[in-house]
């Protein structure tokens, strides 16, 4: 049987009262279980029995399986970024922006809790 790890007391983290802090840790944790769920199941669906078929139907089954692990990889970056927002919280960084170290607002981290810029920076850097 595994030991669960004792979860500490929210820390305080700039701009964050410790109840939004563990509102998000939260939100997060329940983020990271459904994709990891996610990659579990396409990852079995992604790799069946092997199925007897001519050449068009084993070049579909590779086609669908490409898709799949193509999903999969998305899945496994957005994966990483909730991780990466869950070790800000363990580090009382979270919230803060990654470039200007301006607090990212509410509004932001609600829709996107592994958020790691504020809206400004997020812009500057998808018009390089």
């Amino acid at each position: 049987m595994k030991k669960q790890k004792k979860k500490k007391a929210p820390k305080k983290v700039k701009g964050l009262t410790s109840s939004q802090v563990e509102f998000f840790r939260k939100k997060l944790e329940g983020l990271q279980e459904d994709l990891m769920q996610t990659v579990g199941k396409k990852r079995e669906e992604a790799l069946p029995d092997s199925e007897v078929g001519d050449e068009g139907d084993v070049a579909a089954q590779s086609v669908q399986r490409d898709l799949v692990f193509e999903l999969t990889d998305n899945e496994k970056r957005l994966l990483d970024e909730v991780e990466a927002a869950l070790r800000r919280i363990e580090k009382s960084k979270y919230g803060i922006c990654e470039s200007c170290s301006d607090k990212i607002k509410i509004i932001r981290l609600k829709f996107m809790p592994y958020a790691r810029y504020c809206i400004k920076c997020q812009a500057r850097f998808e018009h390089r």
